[in-house]
């Protein structure tokens, strides 16, 4: 099966394309240029697409896919000053309240609050060359947005928290080599994979698959609530002190697009 074009899109010249093959919607983050930081362009362009994928009866799964350098880079400059908000949660968990089974394509970085998206998905499937960082410690602040419940509970306990104290990323070669259990496949059919799977869940009733996706995201919705509410006090503590704002100031414009903010 060759790849699907990730430009083909209703939605050409925004941060967001969307496009159906079959019972399946694309949906293609495509900021290159601010390495699919959550603008407000992309985030209102991500729940439009969401919302044309839930309104068309004919969909029964979608991908999520960025460019080949980047899946999401996490929070704008900006969002980073003031931490945590219902913006960026109705984004990052988007995936787990979407009423049907989401596939991540991620082929290049998923950093920081784009790494929550990445993991809020039902499946992911990473390119060779992704690399996953749960980077908050390196801008000063504690983590945030159920990132104490979710990298854990997908990445594993033992590397998941290494991965929340390191701040470090990770190559998804490394992360295959410590166990993890996400599915790593060459950059040239990550994209191809994504979408066969999505093809094999799609076949299969709508209802069905909405009964299912229920049963399997309340309880990490549930869990991720819980968390959101124990990393509070400590995020709200550290995200505007001047040490957090001395860091994301260092280290935010010499931050190439898609580039985990370790490097």
């Amino acid at each position: 099966m060759a790849a699907y074009p990730p430009t083909l899109s209703a939605r050409a010249g925004t941060p967001v394309q969307y496009h159906r093959e079959r019972g399946v919607a694309v949906i293609t983050l495509a900021a290159a240029a601010s390495g699919n930081r959550l603008t407000e362009d992309l985030v209102s362009g991500f729940a439009d697409a969401l919302d044309t994928a839930r309104a068309d009866p004919d969909i029964r799964a979608c991908v999520i896919q960025g460019t080949p350098t980047v899946f999401c880079a996490g929070a704008a400059q900006e969002q980073m000053t003031k931490g945590w908000t219902s913006q960026l949660d109705s984004f990052m968990r988007a995936p787990l309240r979407f009423p049907l089974p989401v596939v991540a394509s991620v082929r290049g970085h998923a950093v920081g609050g784009g790494l929550l998206f990445a993991l809020a998905c039902d499946v992911v499937v990473l390119g060779t060359r992704a690399v996953l960082s749960a980077n908050f410690l390196r801008y000063g602040f504690t983590p945030c947005g159920g990132a104490t419940h979710l990298v854990p509970l997908k990445l594993g306990a033992v590397l998941g928290q290494e991965l929340l104290l390191t701040a470090h990323g990770y190559t998804s070669a490394e992360l295959r080599d410590r166990g993890c259990p996400l599915r790593v496949v060459d950059d040239t059919k990550v994209d191809d994979t994504a979408l066969r799977t999505a093809l094999l869940i799609s076949d299969t009733p709508r209802n069905v698959l909405e009964l299912l996706k229920t049963r399997l995201a309340e309880p990490v919705l549930a869990a991720t609530d819980k968390a959101i509410q124990a990393e509070l006090p400590g995020h709200r503590a550290t995200v505007g002190t001047e040490e957090s704002l001395a860091r994301i100031g260092r280290r935010y414009p010499t931050t190439r697009p898609g580039e985990p903010a370790h490097q």
